[in-house]
């Protein structure tokens, strides 16, 4: 693995992503620690001059009213939703399948094949600036273009279907994040990951993952 160090005003991103954060003001170095320890504590952002995580936002003004209970604060729209709705508590029980596409071994007359055979009106998201690229020349609206998995489970949560094109090797790391939310939640979520079919110019259904609840 590799360390990687970011320096950003951008509290959505470090709150979501950063394993460790270091809040400074004026260079110096005014906390240190997990993204919750550092962006619960409002008076500490606003010394700042920064603004609240949005879903820390969200989520204190729901705890306050006695919406959401207080406790570990959700890292991402996904986990507050789970405190509003109980995982394993979806709706009528119906849940979407979320389709996986490689933009990177794919073209235009692919992409749009896939379309044709998951239907148009599934949400579409896509990851990485090829993939986005890649939907833009197929003339294909893109629903969501970051937290693009998370939003994806969201709506398959709901029983609607989603597409999740991919580029940069994104494809297994997709792959993992659903399965973990379904190892948690005990929601099954069908991932469809789109292989090339043998002797032929575009994609296929071919390998389904079924994720369930460990034993």
């Amino acid at each position: 693995g590799k360390t990687l160090i970011i320096s950003t005003h951008d509290v959505d991103l470090a709150y979501r992503w950063a394993d460790e954060v270091i809040l400074m003001k004026d260079g110096d170095v005014i906390r240190r620690g997990s993204g919750p320890e550092v962006f619960m504590d409002g008076n500490l952002i606003r010394d700042a001059r920064l603004k609240l995580p949005m879903v820390v936002d969200i989520y204190q003004e729901l705890a306050s009213r006695g919406i959401a209970s207080e406790g570990k604060p959700p890292r991402n729209i996904l986990e507050l939703c789970d405190l509003l709705q109980p995982r394993g508590s979806v709706g009528d029980g119906s849940v979407g399948k979320i389709y996986i596409c490689d933009a990177d071994g794919s073209d235009e007359k692919q992409i749009l094949a896939i379309m044709d055979k998951i239907g148009k009106g599934c949400f579409k998201g896509a990851m990485g600036t090829s993939a986005k690229l890649l939907a833009e020349r197929c003339g294909i609206p893109l629903d969501f273009t970051y937290g693009v998995i998370d939003k994806c489970i969201l709506k398959a949560l709901i029983g609607k279907d989603a597409l999740i094109m991919t580029s940069g090797g994104m494809v297994e790391h997709t792959m993992k994040r659903i399965s973990d939310y379904g190892r948690e939640s005990g929601v099954v979520i069908y991932a469809v990951r789109l292989r090339r079919c043998e002797n032929s110019e575009i994609y296929g259904m071919e390998s389904t993952s079924s994720i369930t609840r460990n034993p």
